[in-house]
């Protein structure tokens, strides 16, 4: 039992963390400690509209309190505010996010 409310303890991220994906105006809930971005079903953040999208191209983690943003090896590359995402890197409200042709505004509310 014990092990399980650590692992739901580690899955806790603060309220109020979101991507607004710009081409659909929807806004999506960061409220897992992993979010992955791509164009697979799998992923929490499916933008399979895309096709510029890597199937599992680049994740959302909220790691000792902060937020970050790192690339999984994708075809074309994660940008970060128009900046190449080389390693994992921290993100802050208003950062925009372009993967493939797709851009996102990570935004935090507390």
């Amino acid at each position: 039992m014990k092990e399980l409310e650590e692992t739901t303890l580690n899955n806790v991220v603060p309220e109020g963390a979101f991507v607004l994906v710009q081409t659909t105006n929807i806004e999506i809930p960061i409220n897992n400690r992993w979010m992955k971005i791509g164009r697979d079903s799998s992923n929490q953040i499916v933008l399979n509209a895309d096709t510029s999208v890597s199937r599992y191209h680049a994740w959302i983690t909220y790691e000792e309190d902060s937020f970050f943003l790192e690339d999984l090896g994708s075809t074309n590359g994660t940008l970060l505010n128009g900046n190449p995402v080389k390693e994992a890197t921290k993100l802050a409200s208003g950062d925009i996010i372009k993967v493939g042709e797709t851009e996102m505004i990570f935004s935090l509310v507390q």
